[in-house]
């Protein structure tokens, strides 16, 4: 039968026997002439603008919901505190030499770390409860837009199979009032496809709001770059803390890494330099190539004195941490002390409490050092998982603090023949 017979244009017919798809604005994303049932495809990049996104006053006590989270976990522990404080007591005083910086800085992060990086868990959890509230103001929409779709298609193929058997058979005029309901149907898919616009109240809840829309990326990087400065102002403080508590008033670690450096450097510099300048030759004469070259012998002796500088901070840390493993155990009798009025002034700096303090703090040190508990046992290893995990992040941090002392990028400048119009040198 020719293409006319049916009473539709050469256009329609071709563009039947195609795999048509219908996207949300109306262009294709959906197969309506496959064999199988194919499920409805949504694209965000055309979801229906019809629904305001949610904004953060739209999210009922948002502010507060991550803080009542942190005080029930905080009153759940209660009862346990005391419990919680002995065992880090002992570990600390007892196995302190397998967590050298994980203890310090747990020790100043609520004080120097939490306030930094609490703004930014907050956030988060913001955004994850204006998601969930978007996600099930808009779910029954979406399913009904959904079943509603499903069912359009499973008619639309019955149609487009009716449709081919009348073309098969010649009946021009069951084929023309086919191809009409066809049509309808096709335009019943496309408005049931914009109803499930829902994704977009979701998809745009779930991305953040910049303050400052015209410059959200410096925003970002400047909210990282006040985290990382948050951690590497925790870690030093913890290492200072661990210095403090043996009775110095320097970061020893830091000290270590200076000295080894002004130490290795004459060694090294004058055979490196002269190796370099026998292997560049001629090229060892620029400024720029001299400088790169400086910089990685600096580097190579700040490596040098940052891993002797770990290794000493280990040995060192072993000790604080055993001073404050040896004041955690003492402070329920501490406290018991002062509410019964045994001591005039502080119970801490009462001579016998001094003496219990630093026999116990002696005792665990000579235990790691000389006893059996120079390595976690076994079962200790697996209860305590987590905080040799952080272990190790902490001290790739400390390298990563001490690596910048000392240690500068050498500033590239271009020669005046090389520049340009309008390049600053």
């Amino acid at each position: 039968m020719p293409a006319s017979s049916t009473g539709m244009i050469p256009e329609q017919i071709d563009s039947a026997r195609q795999p048509h798809l219908v996207m949300l604005d109306g262009s294709s994303n959906v197969n309506l002439f496959s064999n199988a049932d194919v499920p409805l495809q949504l694209s965000s990049a055309h979801l229906c603008r019809d629904s305001p996104p949610l904004s953060v006053a739209n999210v009922p006590g948002y502010m507060t919901e991550g803080d009542d989270v942190l005080q029930r976990l905080h009153r759940a522990s209660r009862p346990y505190h005391g419990v919680l404080t002995f065992a880090t007591g002992l570990v600390a005083t007892f196995y302190g030499r397998s967590f050298p910086y994980s203890i310090l800085f747990g020790h100043c992060f609520p004080t120097i770390g939490w306030p930094l990086l609490h703004p930014a868990l907050l956030g988060i959890a913001q955004r994850v409860q204006m998601a969930r509230l978007a996600t099930e103001a808009e779910l029954p929409e979406l399913r009904e837009a959904r079943g509603a779709a499903s069912q359009a298609l499973r008619r639309l193929a019955a149609v487009r199979d009716a449709y081919f058997e009348a073309e098969a058979q010649h009946d021009s005029a069951r084929a023309q009032r086919l191809a009409l309901e066809l049509a309808e149907l096709q335009e019943e898919v496309q408005a049931v496809t914009r109803a499930s616009s829902s994704f977009g109240a979701i998809l745009r809840a779930a991305r953040p709001e910049p303050r400052l829309p015209s410059r959200p990326l410096s925003l970002h990087l400047a909210s990282a770059s006040a985290h990382r400065a948050g951690l590497v102002a925790t870690m030093e403080s913890a290492t200072s803390l661990g210095s403090a508590k043996l009775g110095f008033a320097c970061d020893l670690g830091g000290a270590v890494v200076d000295t080894m450096r002004s130490w290795t450097a004459p060694f090294l510099q004058r055979p490196l330099q002269e190796i370099a300048q026998a292997g560049l030759g001629a090229w060892y004469a620029e400024p720029e190539v001299r400088s790169w070259t400086d910089f990685v012998i600096n580097a190579l002796c700040s490596s040098i004195g940052i891993a002797v500088a770990m290794k000493f901070e280990r040995l060192v840390f072993t000790v604080s941490n055993a001073v404050i493993g040896a004041e955690l155990l003492m402070a329920p009798l501490l406290r018991k002390m002062e509410v019964h009025g045994v001591v005039s002034g502080p119970a801490e700096q009462s001579y016998p409490v001094q003496l219990v303090k630093y026999s116990i703090c002696t005792v665990g040190v000579l235990h790691q050092f000389l006893g059996k508990c120079r390595s976690l046992p076994g079962i200790l290893r697996v209860a305590l998982w987590c905080p040799l995990i952080l272990e190790r992040w902490l001290g790739g941090l400390a390298s990563v603090t001490r690596s910048g002392r000392g240690v500068t990028l050498p500033i590239t400048r271009r020669r005046p023949e090389d520049a340009g119009e309008g390049d600053i040198l």
